[in-house]
């Protein structure tokens, strides 16, 4: 659906998992397979993020989603279905729609999804920072917790 919206529109994947060649299968049958880049693991996973203009998670069943944040810090304009918990909006960026509607209202809502602009994306780490997501603060925080168990040791 998407590409009927947007012929220019490409599929980014990245890593693998068990439906990957089912996944190959579907794109070849549904003869879209030139739109689709199947970029398999090992890279950079920032670089991936920065490709996208609107990140697509429509599973269906899921917790807090460490993709979903990791897209919101690179910027991007999220749709995920609604199985995924509302706590992973820390940015206002996410959007959900329920996956019952079908395949086309999801093509239709992400199509409907603006990117932001190269300043708006920029800043948009900010809200996963402050919502306590970023890595350095947790690192540190960890890091302290450990430091204070191992103190009450001695």
């Amino acid at each position: 659906r998407i590409l009927e919206l947007d012929p220019e529109a490409a599929l980014l994947l990245a890593g693998e998992g068990y439906l990957m060649e089912e996944t190959r299968q579907l794109a070849d049958a549904l003869q879209i397979a030139h739109r689709v880049q199947f970029l398999g693991s090992g890279r950079d996973v920032k670089d991936v993020y920065a490709a996208g203009d609107v990140f697509l998670l429509p599973s269906l069943h899921e917790g807090l989603p460490l993709t979903l944040l990791e897209a919101q810090s690179m910027g991007l304009v999220c749709l995920a279905s609604d199985a995924v918990t509302r706590e992973a909006n820390v940015t206002g960026l996410v959007h959900y729609r329920p996956l019952q509607e079908g395949p086309e209202a999801f093509g239709e809502g992400a199509c409907a999804l603006a990117p932001l602009s190269e300043g708006e994306r920029l800043t948009a780490r900010a809200g996963v920072v402050k919502a306590g997501f970023d890595i350095e603060s947790r690192a540190a925080e960890l890091t302290a917790f450990y430091k204070n168990c191992l103190a009450g040791q001695n």
